[in-house]
């Protein structure tokens, strides 16, 4: 048993190393409404994955249509064109598993690659804590929502002055 773990935890390093690129995990913890000014706060935590191994993407174009389009001399039809993006990802155990205020991968929880928002939609958690197999799927043009992280320090000085600096 613990080979087999030693050999899926090298197999994984190996891929990381070779087709390894980075990604941000968002855990949504809490959502609050404030009912008197309609404020919505959201919380999440965030984290950096350095490298995650990315499998190649598969799009799906899904074509809808109301039922009326079938019907002749209808007056209100509508259909649609949807592409979707599916993926699968390999996370390193080791990788999330140190990361403070951290908590176990969910289906609530998303993915960000290159500036793209991956839901989850299936999940398998390697055994003994090796890593995550995740299958993601996105829709073509939908908006990422994606955080941002800006650092913004003030200084004052004691003989006046005043510095801000932005990164």
């Amino acid at each position: 048993m613990t080979q087999n773990v030693k050999w899926i935890r090298d197999t994984l390093y190996r891929l990381k190393r070779d087709f390894g690129d980075a990604a941000t995990l968002v855990q949504p913890i809490q959502e609050q409404t404030n009912t008197e000014t309609g404020v919505r706060t959201v919380s999440r935590n965030v984290f950096h994955l350095p490298r995650v191994v990315i499998l190649p993407q598969e799009m799906i174009r899904t074509v809808f249509y109301d039922l009326g389009f079938l019907k002749a001399n209808n007056n209100f039809v509508y259909s649609g064109e949807l592409d979707q993006l599916n993926t699968l990802i390999l996370i390193d155990g080791r990788d999330v598993n140190n990361l403070r205020h951290y908590r176990k991968i969910e289906l609530k929880d998303y993915i960000f690659y290159k500036n793209v928002r991956f839901e989850i939609e299936r999940m398998t958690d390697l055994n003994f804590d090796v890593g995550y197999a995740l299958a993601l799927k996105t829709l073509k043009g939908e908006l990422p929502f994606q955080p941002i992280e800006i650092k913004v320090q003030h200084s004052v000085y004691p003989y006046g002055g005043l510095s801000y600096e932005q990164n």
